[in-house]
């Protein structure tokens, strides 16, 4: 089993961590208690997504993208940061065109989509070729598989 380990460290945010050493820590808690190898770091926040492949190279690591960001530049940045994984919202799978799904299938990148939380939604991911789906009613998405 995976666990996608997502930080959570946006400009916005009150408690933001420009040096990123949450991500750190955050890497460092988990080589303690669980094998890294399990691990999918993911976070909208580029740099932090950054900074923990730079500290653990070995972990996997996916970027983060909201409803807002094309398909196309999502990948495109994914790409860039030499990650493995795209995480866009179900919102992004449900509107995309089929030459968008297309080009997230042949981009290399793993796609992990978050917030598929109906039987349809589910399904409608698994059609587009989605690899790992962020639900939250795992029993639910498990029912739902076909």
């Amino acid at each position: 089993v995976f666990l996608n380990v997502e930080i959570k460290n946006s400009p916005d945010d009150p408690a933001f961590d420009p040096s990123r050493r949450n991500t750190i820590a955050s890497l460092d808690l988990i080589a303690e208690i669980d094998d890294p190898d399990r691990i999918l770091l993911s976070s909208f926040d580029p740099e932090s997504v950054a900074v923990g492949r730079r500290h653990a190279p070995d972990v996997l690591a996916g970027l983060l993208i909201g409803s807002l960001v094309p398909i196309a530049e999502g990948i495109a940045a994914a790409i860039a940061m030499g990650v493995e994984a795209l995480n866009p919202p179900m919102t992004t799978i449900s509107s995309a065109g089929e030459a968008e799904l297309d080009a997230l299938r042949d981009s290399g990148l793993v796609t992990v989509v978050w917030n598929a939380n109906t039987p349809a939604e589910v399904l409608q991911a698994i059609a587009a070729g989605v690899e790992v789906i962020i639900t939250d009613d795992p029993h639910m998405a498990r029912e739902a598989l076909p």
